[in-house]
């Protein structure tokens, strides 16, 4: 007999039960239903992701090429200085500030003082060496830092949402260039005197600015205001780089894991190099400024004082000069608005599979995933959030995600699954086939040939290319399920150390396969035939020949440091990379010292500098009886006259006011100077 219900008894609401786990749909990579259709649908068109970037791959082409011989020669790819050009970069930049803060100390402010102050460190060993690590680690760094603006352009790395970091990086190259001028002025030589004139050039145009600076601070009987110009540079020479530092802060902003410093080895590479640089070729000392004569030659600094030689050629130079590199600088700062927009399909979050692991956010490169407490019904915790907005496209929270529930622009990640097994179904069941996944990169480089044909390995078997945006991408469940459905090898060809186009595909993936890092290679396949190949983009053709595979030291995470003590210290790895460094820091140090003549033809000056309250009428320069000058009287002037060497009557005039007569004799590249203020 059926046991009979109470009427009263109370049942639970309806809507509090559980949902049953099945009704989540929760699937992972190795174990999903097949597709029927076998279409072969590749999950995300990586051909239409190049819009705009057929530019970039020829770009990106000739840096490989020249960086080829370089790579041949070092072999190891952790001792190739361009795959660390940012991190060696950044720390260039705390050795010149740190040297620049023992100079400090030790400077004084004023046009005699700071000259004397220099002159007193090139006599002590140490700061002497300081102060040539100062100069050389400043060009090093302009060095590494266009290397890395370079290598973010043809990986196209400026656009979308990453133009916040590559208008800070153009804007902070910028400042840093600017505290640089302001340092050369700081040691008051002949170098600082002539980037005093090319500033006179600058602001010569405008109203009273260059002859109230020469009347003020540059006249023989001004030179007390030393110490007002000086604590003036100081400042900028300071404030500037704080400015930099906070144009840098916007440059990493959006990076998950921003790293800093690069492996340890190179940071005592680059630090020995540095100091045996200074101390074979010291910077010495020019002779202090002497606005009473003009200097004959000076060696200039082609990293930062390019600009010199046309700024010396009168107010058309200067502005020329500098106009050009305004613009310059301003049409790279746009140039994420310029060049084509990128396709960029957008990671979305399948809310039905999430099961809120975490894996994803930990895993995104640009802070684009966070996790929220999940209010469901579900019995997670936790739920994914994707921002378009910080979204690359780059495709790692896919094979971050074990149960599908991240797709790239709609298109589902079951998809990939599909593809590799739509080409594996071509081929008969005892047919060896090996896969191989590769990023974009390696497609649009070396891989571009054998994406249109079918291709084969060095033993003649057949290979099936699949490109994936990035390495990174692929799950190790994807691995474990391209095996069971027949592939005989499994390799995943991606971009050498600190050269992911994704910052940290390579290395997750490595630690994936690893079991260091979840979701983690089945402890059943780590003896499978899983292969990896760290290559640069254009060496594609080696990945199939078997030369590289499993031969490519292996990566680690962006946080941890490089262990030093094994092969990285053999003569045979640290010889070819020491020798290439040392070959480009002596190439710096003669670009640094090229010889300048700043007035090759000119034998005398006669410098003028007149106010207008000292001018009664146009302003006249007579020299042996020859009108060589004659301005209006109503503007302030400043003007250089070139004259030759010798005997001459002099005579300037405003009106019928004489300022200056007299009959001189002026040596070689020797200065009148003819300045008169208000009311003197």
């Amino acid at each position: 007999m059926a046991e009979e219900t109470s009427p009263t008894t109370k049942q639970p609401p309806e809507q509090t039960k559980k949902p049953e786990l099945k009704k989540l749909r929760l699937f992972t990579w190795d174990r999903f239903p097949d597709n029927k259709s076998k279409e072969g649908k590749a999950p995300i068109d990586w051909q239409a992701r190049q819009a705009g970037g057929s530019i970039l791959r020829q770009v990106e082409r000739i840096a490989l090429s020249i960086k080829e011989p370089l790579a041949r020669a070092v072999k190891n790819p952790h001792l190739n200085p361009f795959y660390y050009s940012d991190t060696i970069a950044f720390f260039l930049l705390i050795v010149v500030a740190l040297t620049g803060v023992y100079i400090w100390l030790f400077y004084e402010y004023g046009f005699d003082v700071s000259y004397q102050s220099i002159e007193r460190m090139d006599r002590f060993f140490v700061s002497r060496a300081a102060r040539a690590v100062h100069r050389y680690a400043s060009g090093g760094l302009v060095i590494f830092a266009l290397i890395h603006a370079i290598k973010m352009f043809f990986t196209d790395r400026f656009r979308n949402a990453r133009w916040l970091a590559w208008v800070a990086g153009v804007a902070t190259f910028a400042v840093l260039w600017i505290t640089s001028i302001t340092g050369y002025v700081m040691i008051w030589d002949e170098v600082a005197q002539i980037l005093v004139q090319t500033f006179l050039n600058f602001i010569k145009p405008i109203s009273g600015w260059a002859s109230g600076f020469y009347l003020y601070f540059l006249t023989k009987q001004a030179f007390d205001n030393g110490f007002v110009l000086m604590l003036i540079l100081l400042v900028l020479h300071v404030g500037l780089p704080a400015l930099a530092g906070l144009l840098y802060w916007y440059h990493i902003k959006k990076l998950s894991r921003p790293k800093f410093f690069p492996p340890r080895y190179w940071m005592v590479i680059m630090t020995a190099m540095l100091i045996l640089m200074g101390l074979i070729f010291p910077t010495g000392l020019l002779p202090r400024v002497n606005f009473a004569y003009l200097p004959t030659a000076i060696p200039l600094d082609s990293f930062f004082l390019f600009y010199v030689p046309l700024s010396m050629q009168g107010v058309a130079g200067s502005w020329i000069i500098w106009s050009a590199l305004i613009a310059l600088t301003a049409l790279v700062g746009v140039i994420p608005w310029l060049w084509p927009k990128k396709k960029v399909e957008p990671a979305i979050l399948n809310t039905e599979r999430c099961t809120g692991c975490g894996n994803c956010a930990a895993d995104c490169p640009y802070k684009a995933i966070t996790m929220l407490p999940r209010d469901d019904d579900t019995p997670f915790k936790e739920i994914a959030q994707i921002d378009p907005a910080m979204c690359v496209s780059c495709g790692i929270c896919v094979g971050s995600c074990d149960t599908l529930a991240i797709s790239l622009g709609g298109y589902a990640p079951e998809l990939l699954a599909w593809q590799v097994d739509a080409r594996l179904a071509r081929h008969n069941k005892d047919e060896a086939v090996k896969v191989i996944y590769t990023c974009e990169r390696h497609a649009a480089q070396g891989g571009r040939a054998y994406l249109q044909e079918q291709a084969t390995d060095a033993n003649g078997n057949a290979v099936e290319i699949i490109p994936v945006t990035c390495v990174g991408m692929v799950n190790p469940g994807l691995i474990a399920r391209t095996l069971n459905k027949g592939a005989s090898a499994v390799e995943l060809l991606g971009c050498p150390p600190d050269d992911c186009a994704s910052r940290e595909g390579n290395v997750w993936l490595e630690a994936r396969l690893n079991r260091e890092r979840p979701p983690k290679l089945k402890r059943s396949l780590l003896d499978a035939p899983i292969h990896t190949s760290w290559l640069a983009p254009d060496q594609f053709k080696q990945a199939l020949s078997g030369e590289q595979t499993d031969k490519t030291p292996p990566l680690k995470a962006p946080h941890e440091v490089q262990d030093i003590k094994e092969q990285l210290l053999r003569w045979q790895s640290l010889v070819p990379a020491l020798v290439i460094l040392a070959l480009g820091l002596a190439l710096q140090v003669a670009l640094t010292y090229l010889p300048y003549t700043p007035y090759p033809n000119t034998e005398a000056m006669i410098d003028i500098a007149v106010q207008p309250g000292v001018q009664s009428g146009p302003l006249t320069l007579e020299v042996d009886n020859q009108i060589l000058l004659k301005v209006d009287g109503s503007k302030s002037v400043y003007q250089q006259v070139p004259v030759s060497a010798g005997e001459h009557a002099v005579r300037l005039s405003s009106g019928s006011d004489t300022l200056f007569e007299e009959t001189i004799t002026l040596g070689q590249k020797e200065v009148l100077q003819l300045a008169f203020d208000k009311g003197k």
